[in-house]
């Protein structure tokens, strides 16, 4: 599996949504490039696929009990969706 980043080229989707969720750092990678292709291929707004997989990467802080970690990915997939929504008056 791949993991890239490239902040030039912020029109991919992939390097957009790593941006968004904050995973671009080589060193402590979140998900791999597979995955959030995975996640675009069911969800091509880039914003609601970038909450998905801010929901993936809870869901596997949850899992080894990182309760905070799962917390904050799940808070910021909300502030993206919330973000992404229009809100009418």
């Amino acid at each position: 599996m791949a993991f890239t980043y490239d902040p030039n080229d912020l029109g991919k989707h992939l390097n957009w949504i790593r941006l968004r969720i904050g995973d671009i750092d080589t060193t402590d990678q979140q998900i791999q490039d597979e995955e959030i292709n995975a996640h675009l291929a069911v969800e091509p707004r880039a914003e609601f696929a970038a909450a998905n997989v801010a929901e993936a990467i809870a869901v596997r802080y949850a899992r080894v009990g990182a309760a905070v970690e799962s917390e904050t990915y799940l808070a910021l997939a909300d502030a993206i969706r919330k973000e992404a929504t229009p809100t009418y008056i």
